[in-house]
């Protein structure tokens, strides 16, 4: 045979050792030493198809799906190697290895028929996942087993924004919120743009928990709620015989705090008196209301109004005369026992009451026997606060034509129930006259001093 001549044969032996021969004519090639039967190669055997797992994130696959392994002749234990985000356990649900770890079953030799558990981890992302599981062993061909395609979807979480309030013109609180869960948030609240008292709507903005999560947003208002502020009239001061004009357009007022360029030019101011010329010394009331201004939204303040007061000064000094003047009485209008208005009440009376000299006055004496008592004959009527050089009160006399009028056993009394800013009083003069006297008969004199 010429050298370098390959040659292929099988040897069959019949014996386990000994000398063997291979004859080509005159050459021969010796083969000597111990032979043996070849052993039996490891197999791995994986039966079965897999069913989809789907489930839903932070909460793994509820019914696991499985196959049957088994192996022979092997050198050592079978390795299972899950695909990415699938977790396998060997022969049982209740231990399973982390997501794409492989684990090995059994060792070296053979391995009987095992169920092998495949599910989705709970820790497994969004998405979708498939892939194949390979089983393997030294010397063995490896077994694959084909996940079915299987989805993680988004785990639903709620989250409902905190009902929040602020004050008109003070900063936002930091939006909040509260989830059914803990969840990875990310991002914050938002509320519709506004600054005027009222009710804003907070949404969810960027508030995000990661594409983990699926959120469920409740929306809720977010409340300005107006600002307190106090509005205070100024207190004023006249002389009597001046005249005083409130109303609309005022400025002798003073405010609390109020926001950013807010500003209230004017109020309305009205008086309970002692506006007029003639109106008496004394205190009177200004109650301030219904502010104005170009950079002012009344809406945005809870207003509280704080009353003034008006002195009204020197009233003691108005006598007849500077009374009559300052009613615009002049020649014989302006005399103590004129009439201007006709209403049968003499200037003097009209002084002496605090009456309008130039407007007929009605139902301002009233007289009558005083209730649950008719032995008491009684005249009310009024006088004004300030008057000088002149005196009044009732006289009673049993004759009209007589001129023997007195004023013994004349009973006088202040009534209640006249605010005492008012510029005048009432009073009340009261006589007995029982059934066994004649009749009296009253009359209110007014003298000047």
């Amino acid at each position: 045979m010429p050298a370098g001549q390959i040659v292929k044969f099988r040897i069959n032996p019949s014996g386990t050792s000994g000398n063997w021969y291979i004859l080509n004519g005159t050459n021969a090639l010796q083969v000597s030493g111990t032979l043996f039967a070849p052993a039996t190669p490891p197999s791995i055997s994986a039966i079965g198809s897999l069913s989809t797992v789907s489930t839903v994130y932070g909460t793994a696959s509820t019914n696991p799906t499985s196959f049957t392994l088994s192996g022979a002749n092997l050198a050592e234990g079978i390795t299972v190697a899950p695909p990415a985000g699938f977790q396998v356990s060997a022969g049982n649900t209740n231990s399973f290895a982390a997501a794409g770890t492989p684990i090995i079953l059994g060792s070296a030799g053979t391995v009987s028929n095992t169920t092998v558990f495949v599910r989705l981890a709970a820790d497994t992302g969004v998405g979708t996942y498939s892939g194949n599981i390979v089983c393997s062993s030294v010397g063995a061909s490896n077994a694959v087993i084909a996940t079915a395609s299987s989805a993680v979807s988004p785990r639903p979480i709620s989250v409902t924004a905190d009902s929040l309030r602020k004050t008109y013109g003070a900063s936002d609180p930091e939006l909040t919120y509260t989830a059914s869960e803990v969840a990875p948030f990310s991002g914050s609240l938002v509320r519709d743009a506004g600054e005027a008292s009222g009710s804003y709507r907070i949404r969810q903005g960027s508030l995000s928990a990661g594409s983990n999560y699926a959120i469920s947003f409740a929306e809720v208002d977010f409340a300005i709620m107006k600002k307190r502020l106090s509005v205070t009239a100024d207190n004023r001061a006249k002389a009597f015989g001046q005249t005083l004009t409130l109303g609309a357009g005022q400025t002798a007022f003073s405010t609390g705090e109020m926001v950013g360029t807010d500003k209230i030019d004017t109020v309305t101011i009205t008086a309970s008196g002692g506006t007029e010329a003639n109106d008496p010394a004394g205190t009177y009331v200004l109650t301030p209301s219904a502010p104005m201004g170009q950079n002012f939204a009344i809406g945005n303040y809870d207003i509280y109004y704080t009353p003034g007061t008006l002195t009204v000064t020197g009233g003691e000094s108005a006598s007849f005369g500077d009374w009559a003047a300052q009613k615009g009485l002049s020649g014989a209008n302006a005399a103590a026992d004129a009439d201007p208005d006709n209403d049968s009440l003499a200037n003097l009376l009209e002084y002496y009451m605090g009456l309008e000299p130039l407007t007929p006055d009605k139902n301002v004496v009233s007289m009558g026997w005083n209730p649950g008592n008719p032995s008491s004959l009684s005249m009310t009527y009024r006088r004004a606060k300030g008057t000088i050089g002149v005196t009044g009160g009732v006289v009673w006399n049993s004759s009209l034509h007589s001129n023997n009028w007195n004023t013994s056993g004349i009973v006088t009394t202040t009534n209640n129930g006249i605010p005492p800013e008012s510029s005048y009083e009432e009073l009340t003069s009261s006589v007995t006259n029982a059934p066994s006297e004649a009749a009296k008969f009253l009359r209110l004199r007014v003298q000047q001093q």
